[in-house]
């Protein structure tokens, strides 16, 4: 049996049969160059430079993260160039970035067109109370699904 035809989550679990990390599945991809942007600052000009890693789980969301490149560097060029230096000096300003970064990566892949392999299923609900918390439900399960895992920042410098 060759790991590389098996779904991802399949490799987990024979990871985790054989005794081996899953961690050790994940692939790290850098957003290279560094993206150097304006900040959104009234009190003069400031601008920020952030290396980016994002971590994969497989090799198809590494060649992804490579194919769109230019539409993954668009969406954090819009994201990083809405905050200013009061919100990237703190702590929870940097995490909040993370965050949103992970997600306009996912949202920039989505809106190419991408689709992996191993996607969330859809519950489907009548009650429309119901079909919110399980849309929601399903938001989630795809997020922690994505292959797309966690954005690290490698760099940050704000002058």
């Amino acid at each position: 049996m060759r790991i590389s035809t098996i779904s991802y989550s399949k490799a987990i679990v024979l990871a985790i049969l054989l005794g081996i990390s899953p961690v050790c599945l994940a692939e790290y991809v850098d957003l290279d160059p560094p993206f150097i942007v304006n900040l959104a600052d009234d009190s003069g000009i400031k601008f920020i430079q952030v290396s980016v890693q994002v971590r994969v789980a497989n090799g198809e969301a590494a060649k992804a993260l490579t194919t769109h490149n230019p539409a993954i560097r668009d969406a954090m060029i819009m994201l990083i160039s809405t905050k200013t230096t009061q919100q990237m000096n703190s702590r929870q300003g940097k995490e909040a970035l993370r965050k949103e970064a992970l997600e306009a990566i996912r949202k920039a892949l989505a809106t190419q067109h991408v689709v992996f392999t191993q996607v969330a299923e859809e519950k489907k609900d009548s009650d429309s109370s119901e079909k919110k918390e399980a849309d929601k439900e399903t938001k989630t399960a795809a997020a922690s699904n994505s292959p797309i895992q966690d954005v690290y920042f490698t760099r940050f410098i704000i002058q």
